[in-house]
C-alpha cells in the first residue's frame, strides 16, 4: 500500500517552493485529502503534469503517470516521482484491462471534453475492487469566486456571468458539475462512490482567486529562470506562506467549491 505524504512534512511550504501561489493552496488541500487514503499498487496518475505535485504528495513514488503534452512528460520524468511516464490520453489508455489497483487524478479530468470516454477507460484498466480517487471543481465553483459574488451583490448579474465565463474559459473548465452528475457518470461504468468530500471553502476560494493575480510577477520569474520561487528555502518566512496557511490548513468545509471522490469498481 501507499500513502501520499509524510506526516512531518510542511505541505504548504513544499508546494509553495515548487509552484505558483494559487496552485500551492489548492495542491496542499488536495494533498491532505489524498493523504487520508491508503492506495494499493500498481497506481496510475492521470494528468501527471510536470511531476511537482507527485514529488511532494507521493514520496514513495507512483508506478505510472500519463499526460498528453510531451514537454510536460519530459519534465515529470526529470523530477523522478514516477517509475514510468507515458505520453497518452486518459480517453485511450495504453494499458491492458484490469491492470491497476488504484487510479488517481487531482483537478485534471474537468479539463477533458470527452469525460464519459475517460471514465470508461479508468473502469477498464482497474481490477475488480480497485479504486478511482480524484478531485474536481464542482457546480458551485464559479458562484463562489469573490468577484462574481461582489458583482451579483451590486446587481451586475450580466457582468458577473461574463467574468465567470472568462475565468472558466481561461482555466479550460469543461465540467463544473454537481456530485450527483459524477455519481451517475461513474455508475454507468460500474464505479460506485464510497466517499465524497467538499473542499476549498468560500474564504479559501476567495484567496484562490486573488492569489492568481498576486502570482503574476512569479510568472515573469518562471519565464526567466524556470523556477517559481526566488528563494525556495525561505518560503516559510514569506508573505505568501503566512497568507495561505490558515486556508491551506482549514477543516473540510460543509460547502466547498471543489469535491474529492473515492469510487470503487
Amino acid at each position: 500500500m501507499i500513502t501520499s505524504d509524510s506526516p512531518d512534512l510542511d505541505l504548504l511550504a513544499e508546494h509553495l517552493a515548487r509552484v505558483p501561489v494559487h496552485r500551492a493552496l489548492i495542491r496542499t488541500l488536495e494533498n491532505r485529502l489524498f493523504a487520508e487514503e491508503h492506495m494499493e499498487r500498481p497506481l496510475l496518475d492521470i494528468g501527471c503534469g510536470d511531476g511537482h505535485y507527485a514529488a511532494v504528495a507521493f514520496p514513495d513514488g507512483i508506478d505510472v503517470g500519463i499526460d498528453i503534452a510531451r514537454a510536460i512528460v519530459t519534465e515529470a520524468r526529470r523530477h523522478g516521482a514516477y517509475r514510468h511516464v507515458d505520453v497518452a490520453s486518459g480517453t485511450a489508455l495504453p494499458y491492458c484491462d484490469g491492470y491497476f489497483r488504484t487510479v488517481i487524478s487531482n483537478c485534471v479530468i474537468e479539463h477533458i471534453p470527452d469525460i464519459e470516454a475517460l471514465i470508461h477507460e479508468v473502469a477498464r484498466v482497474l481490477v475488480s475492487g480497485g479504486r478511482f480517487i480524484f478531485s474536481v471543481p464542482n457546480d458551485g465553483f464559479t458562484g463562489m469566486l469573490p468577484t462574481v459574488r461582489m458583482l451579483r451583490r451590486l446587481g451586475f448579474d450580466g457582468l458577473a456571468n461574463r467574468y465567470g465565463r472568462w475565468w472558466n474559459d481561461n482555466a479550460v473548465h469543461h465540467h463544473l458539475d454537481a456530485p450527483e452528475i459524477w455519481y451517475r457518470r461513474l455508475g454507468r461504468c460500474g464505479l460506485v462512490v464510497e466517499r465524497q468530500v467538499p473542499y476549498m471553502s468560500k474564504d479559501a476560494t476567495k484567496v484562490f482567486e486573488f492569489s492568481h493575480y498576486y502570482a503574476i510577477p512569479s510568472l515573469v520569474w518562471h519565464k526567466l529562470t524556470g523556477t517559481w520561487s526566488l528563494r525556495p528555502e525561505y518560503v516559510q518566512t514569506s508573505f505568501a506562506y503566512r497568507w495561505l496557511r490558515p486556508y491551506a490548513e482549514e477543516s473540510h468545509p460543509a460547502i466547498g467549491s471543489c469535491t474529492f471522490f473515492v469510487a470503487r469498481k
